[in-house]
């Protein structure tokens, strides 16, 4: 079974999710700045793939 790769706002949200405390911003500011809600960003920490790349 193929992983479906993430998409480049995705990409962003992980960018911000590593850095030390967020880089200073809520989850709700990290969901905002990719046109987000902060539930889809809450998704998207329960998937494989996405738990793979922040841990990279």
């Amino acid at each position: 079974m193929s992983s479906k790769p993430l998409k480049p706002e995705q990409y962003a949200a992980i960018q911000l999710l590593v850095q030390p405390k967020n880089n200073g911003f809520t989850l709700d500011e990290i969901a905002d700045s990719v046109a987000f809600t902060r539930q889809r960003l809450y998704r998207w920490c329960q998937n494989i793939n996405f738990n793979d790349e922040i841990k990279r």
